[in-house]
């Protein structure tokens, strides 16, 4: 058995290439979101930022006190149950994507918010599936009764 995961692109990458891509059509495209209130865009934005990545500090602690590497692409040696991978079996996913709703606000750019259903699309078609798989051959029973009880997304 393979014991790791193979991708295309990581993650991070399609995180950052939708962000860049969204600020470059925000650039020469503008299409506002909110109305040109800087405290409005500081309160929407910064808020959203701030839950995301506290759902992604949670899920990276979630693996540190786990003793198992966040690494994308390593084999994993225990199946995370606990800390937020008890609501959603991808929580760093939710988080990547709310920090890009958070930069559609702060930026006041309507092209990061289309990007949201696409990271989460494009994360479900080429990571998500293969994670599950993996996981699936990894951990058998195991991961299919956690899959049963715990959401993908949210």
């Amino acid at each position: 058995m393979d014991n790791s995961l193979h991708v295309a692109v990581p993650p991070p990458a399609v995180f950052g290439i939708i962000l860049l891509m969204g600020v470059g059509l925000g650039y020469f495209l503008p299409v506002r979101l909110l109305p040109e209130s800087l405290t409005l865009r500081l309160v929407a934005g910064g808020a959203t930022c701030l839950v995301g990545a506290s759902i992604g500090a949670w899920a990276l602690l979630t693996f540190r006190y786990a003793h198992v590497t966040p690494d994308f692409g390593n084999p994993v040696a225990h199946l995370l149950e606990n800390g937020p991978y008890r609501y959603s079996r991808n929580p760093l996913y939710i988080a990547l994507s709310m920090v890009l709703l958070g930069f559609s606000f702060l930026l006041n750019t309507a092209w990061l918010l289309l990007g949201v259903p696409v990271l989460l699309f494009v994360l479900g078609r080429t990571v998500v599936v293969k994670e599950e798989q993996y996981l699936r051959t990894r951990f058998g029973e195991r991961y299919i009764s956690y899959s049963r009880n715990v959401r993908r997304w949210i």
